[in-house]
C-alpha cells in the first residue's frame, strides 16, 4: 500500500506521458474549465455591479439627507475583485496555452510523449479547477461584506434614531 501511494505523488509531480487518449480527453477539458470560468467571472463580475450600485445608491440617500458618504467601495471589495481579475486572467493564458499544445500535438503525425507537456496540462487543468471555485467563494464573500455593511449602516441609523429620541426624552 505504501508503494501505491508514492506512486501516486509521483504521478502527481512527474511520470506522466502524453498519449492520443490523455491528450484527447485533455483537449475537451479545458474547454470546459475555461467555460466554467468565464461564468464564473461573469458571475463575479455581476455581484461586483451590484455591490457599485448598493454603494451608489446609499451614497445619494445619504446626499440627500444632507450627510456625506465616501462613493468608494470597501478596499476589501476592491482587492478581492482586482485579484480575480489577476487570477481569472492568468488561468485563461495558461488555459489556452495549454489547449494550443494539445492541439499542436494531436496534429503532428509522430507523436512524441512529451512528457513535460503532459504534467503541464494536468497542473493547468487542476489549477483551473481550484481557481473556479475560489471564483464562487470569493463571489460568497464579496456579498457578504457588502451584506455587512449595509447592516452597519441599518444599525447605525438605528443608533442615530435611538439618540434622537434619547434626546427629546431629556
Amino acid at each position: 500500500m505504501a508503494h501505491k501511494k508514492g506512486h501516486q505523488v509521483g504521478v502527481l509531480l512527474v511520470g506522466t506521458e502524453m498519449s492520443e487518449a490523455y491528450a484527447s480527453a485533455m483537449v475537451t477539458v479545458i474547454p470546459v474549465i475555461l467555460l466554467v470560468a468565464a461564468i464564473e467571472t461573469s458571475r463575479f463580475s455581476s455581484v461586483i455591479d451590484e455591490v457599485r450600485l448598493q454603494r451608489a445608491n446609499k451614497v445619494l440617500e445619504e446626499a440627500r439627507e444632507g450627510r456625506v458618504l465616501s462613493p468608494d467601495l470597501p478596499k476589501a471589495v476592491v482587492r478581492w475583485h482586482l485579484a480575480s481579475y489577476c487570477i481569472f486572467g492568468l488561468l485563461w493564458i495558461s488555459h489556452l496555452w495549454a489547449e494550443m499544445n494539445l492541439i499542436f500535438w494531436l496534429s503532428y503525425t509522430e507523436k512524441d510523449p512529451d512528457p513535460a507537456l503532459a504534467v503541464y496540462v494536468k497542473w493547468t487543468a487542476i489549477t483551473g479547477f481550484w481557481l473556479v471555485m475560489f471564483g464562487a467563494a470569493a463571489q460568497r464573500q464579496v456579498a457578504a461584506w457588502s451584506q455587512r455593511e449595509e447592516r452597519e449602516a441599518l444599525l447605525d441609523e438605528a443608533q442615530a434614531l435611538m439618540r434622537r429620541k434619547r434626546s427629546r426624552l431629556r
